[in-house]
């Protein structure tokens, strides 16, 4: 599994709903959770005049008639997500760097290890394309799951960007004047250079999603076709139970046929009997065609079953916005108590370090769970230090 594509987050949700509604100069009361959002007439939105009441704690099945949910998975949220792709599908944002806005490596531990300087030297400027997948997950029958994921592709290298992800989803504003009257279909050859990749990605990232719904759709379909078979098993009882009915009957006209010496009760006794071993017949070939598909394992029903329960996924760009964002080289000067080192490693703007750095000991990758523990002797991470013997 891939942690390339980003899950839409609550926090994502409600800043990218603040910015919709604040754009059509809508009053927006919060009130812990509830939120109470009024639309001026005549707003440009499928909500122009509307007094809606927000809630971002329910799902859509919490909620009264007079409320909405406002979550990733709402369909609330959806709508608003629509609206706005409809309008102005593609965007252009340029992502900078600035001291302040510089993200340290999570491997520097900076309870042990202080960052005295930090500056960063842009080279060259990367472009890059986040884009904003809806995904349907559905049977014919009753499972339907509606998901939000974005994902940011380097044009150059192809590989994603989590990181810039982040950075997009949080910056993204409502801007219906951007780019109008364009298409995703339609867009720049950079977003349909990276659009497969960006939909493959996405799928990895959601086959758990696609899992847990087909294994939900499995159940149910093997429920249907145990269902099923039970009622061919009581088809069979019933069957048998007429058969044996019309057997009774036909050994008292066979006795009535031999015994009677009136000619028209012998006729009749010999019509009735025909015409009642000729039903036997259709019922036991019912018994016999049942009990042949049941060896079988009911194909024809099986395959009409499973047909209704087969999983349709879609996976949908329903908006694209083109990064412009800087590449160079991070300078920082560690201090731990009276020692200072210089470290140099690559950086991108709104991507963090796009380098690894090594313990000089061992080689292991510096990380969040083993990071830097000492600069005393050159570049020493946890693991290293805590296995040092103690000083004599």
């Amino acid at each position: 599994m891939t942690d390339a594509a980003v899950p839409i987050t609550q926090s994502a949700v409600e800043q990218f709903t603040r910015r919709y509604f604040e754009s059509f100069d809508s009053s927006i009361d919060v009130n812990g959770d509830q939120w109470l959002v009024t639309v001026p007439d005549g707003a440009n939105t499928p909500f122009a005049g509307e007094e809606l009441n927000l809630n971002c704690s329910a799902t859509d099945a919490e909620v009264d008639e007079n409320g909405e949910p406002l979550n990733p998975e709402s369909s609330f949220f959806q709508q608003l997500v629509e609206d706005v792709s409809t309008e102005s599908p593609l965007g252009w944002i340029s992502v900078t760097v600035d001291t302040e806005g510089i993200q340290l490596p999570q491997w520097i531990a900076e309870d042990r290890i202080e960052v005295a300087e930090k500056a960063f030297t842009p080279y060259y400027d990367r472009t890059a394309v986040a884009l904003l997948f809806r995904i349907s997950i559905e049977t014919v029958s009753e499972y339907q799951t509606e998901l939000l994921r974005a994902i940011t592709i380097d044009t150059q290298s192809s590989k994603p960007l989590p990181g810039l992800t982040d950075t997009y989803l949080n910056s993204t504003n409502v801007d219906r004047n951007r780019l109008a009257d364009t298409s995703i279909e339609k867009t720049p050859e950079k977003v349909r250079d990276v659009l497969d990749e960006a939909r493959n990605e996405v799928r990895d990232a959601i086959q758990p999603e696609i899992d847990e719904v087909h294994e939900n759709a499995s159940r149910a379909a093997d429920r249907e076709l145990e269902e099923y078979r039970q009622l061919q098993q009581q088809r069979i009882e019933e069957l048998e139970e007429e058969i044996a009915s019309l057997t009774t009957r036909i050994d008292e006209l066979e006795r009535t046929v031999q015994e009677t010496t009136e000619r028209d009760e012998r006729a009749a006794s010999l019509r009735e009997r025909k015409e009642l071993r000729a039903q036997q017949q259709d019922l036991e070939d019912e018994v016999a065609d049942i009990r042949h598909r049941r060896e079988s394992g009911f194909p024809k029903k099986q395959l009409e079953i499973r047909d209704r329960h087969a999983l349709k996924v879609r996976i949908t760009p329903v908006a694209a916005t083109v990064i412009q964002y800087e590449r160079g080289e991070l300078d920082l000067t560690l201090s731990a108590g009276s020692v200072e080192r210089s470290l140099r490693i690559g950086y991108g703007g709104g991507i963090g370090a796009t380098e690894t750095v090594s313990c000089d000991r061992c080689k292991a990758t510096l990380s969040e769970r083993n990071p830097l523990h000492s600069i005393s002797t050159g570049i020493v991470c946890y693991e290293c230090a805590v296995s040092e013997p103690p000083e004599s």
